[in-house]
C-alpha cells in the first residue's frame, strides 16, 4: 500500500493535538483541508482512526497502534527538516567582527557587492577584542573575523586565517600642546595605544601607558592631552585632516590584518566574501604597480 508521508504527518500532528483547529494551525493548513486528509487516509486504511466528537478528537484502537508504529520515524523526519530549516537560516546570515572600526575601510567595497548580488543575506557587524571574536567564533555566533592579532597567538587547528595587509604605526601628539615631546621623550611620557605588543615592540622603558579599545579613543585622548598615541599612519592619513595632532616619529611597529574562519563551521558567505575582498586588494595591487 503506497500511502502519501504527508498523510502520516498530518495524523501525527493531530494525534497530538487536542482538536483539528489546534492541528491545522500547527501545520499551517486549513481545518477542511486537515480534515480531508485524515479522511483519505482511512480510506486508504481502510478503518477508522479517530473519535471525533464536539469536544476534539480521540484515536481509536487501531489508531492507537499506527500511532505507536510510525511514531519513531515521523519524529525523527521531523528533526531532520527542522535542523535543515535552521542550518538554512543560519547560511542566509553573516556576522562580521572587527577589533577596531577602522578596519571597515578594508571591506566595505567587498561587502557592497556581496548584498548587491545576495539581496537576501542579513549582515552584522560587531566591534570587539580579538579575543572575544575568537571566543564567539567559536561559539558559533560569529562568521568572519578581521583583526590586527598576531597571528602566532591564533590556534591554526581550529582557524583558517589569510594575511590581508599591514599597518604601518606611528607616534602623534597634540599640535597645540604646551608640553614638547620627541621621540626620545617618550618614556617619560604617558603612552596611549590599544595593544600592548605595540607598546612592547617600542621596546622602550615605560610603564606608564593608557590601554584603550580603538583607534579613535587614542585621538580623543592626544587630543586631551592626556599623552602620545600609538596609532596606524593610515588612519591618521585617512580620518585626521583637522591637522590637530602631530606625526614625531614614523614607522616604529607594523602590524599585518589578517581574515579568520572557523575551520570546523565555515558560512558559505562568509567564504564568498573572504573572496571578494582578497579579489578587490589584488586589484588594487596591480593597479598601483
Amino acid at each position: 500500500m503506497n500511502v502519501n508521508y504527508e498523510l502520516y504527518k498530518i495524523f501525527f500532528v493531530v494525534a497530538n493535538s487536542k482538536t483539528i483547529t489546534e492541528a491545522a494551525k500547527k501545520l499551517f493548513i486549513s481545518q477542511p483541508a486537515v480534515t480531508q486528509s485524515i479522511n483519505n487516509l482511512e480510506k486508504q486504511l481502510n478503518t477508522t482512526l479517530f473519535i471525533r466528537n464536539t469536544k476534539g478528537t480521540k484515536l481509536t484502537k487501531t489508531g492507537k497502534e499506527l500511532y505507536k508504529q510510525i511514531k519513531p520515524a515521523i519524529e525523527q523526519i521531523l528533526s531532520a527538516e527542522k535542523n535543515l530549516s535552521l542550518k538554512q537560516s543560519k547560511q542566509k546570515k553573516l556576522i562580521i567582527g572587527i577589533n577596531d572600526a577602522f578596519l571597515q575601510q578594508y571591506i566595505i567595497k567587498a561587502l557592497k557587492k556581496l548584498t548587491l548580488k545576495y539581496s537576501n543575506v542579513l549582515v552584522g557587524i560587531h566591534e570587539h577584542s580579538t579575543n572575544l571574536l575568537l571566543n564567539e567564533m567559536m561559539e558559533e555566533k560569529i562568521d568572519f573575523i578581521i583583526t590586527t592579532l598576531n597571528k602566532d597567538n591564533i590556534d591554526k587547528n581550529n582557524f583558517e586565517i589569510t594575511k590581508l595587509t599591514q599597518l604601518h604605526f606611528c607616534i602623534i601628539k597634540n599640535i597645540f600642546s604646551n608640553t614638547t615631546f620627541s621621540y626620545n621623550d617618550l618614556k617619560n611620557n604617558k603612552i596611549i595605544c590599544n595593544d600592548i605588543e605595540i607598546i612592547n615592540n617600542l621596546k622602550i622603558e615605560n610603564k606608564n601607558t593608557i590601554i584603550v579599545d580603538n583607534y579613535y579613543q587614542i585621538y580623543e585622548l592626544v587630543l586631551q592631552n592626556v599623552g602620545v598615541g600609538v596609532i596606524p599612519i593610515e588612519f591618521v592619513n585617512n580620518y585626521l585632516n583637522d591637522k590637530k595632532v602631530e606625526i614625531i616619529r614614523e614607522d616604529v611597529a607594523i602590524t599585518d590584518i589578517y581574515l579568520i574562519l572557523n575551520k570546523e563551521n565555515i558560512n558559505i558567505y562568509a567564504t564568498k566574501f573572504k573572496n571578494l575582498i582578497v579579489e578587490n586588494f589584488n586589484i588594487n595591487k596591480q593597479s598601483q604597480i
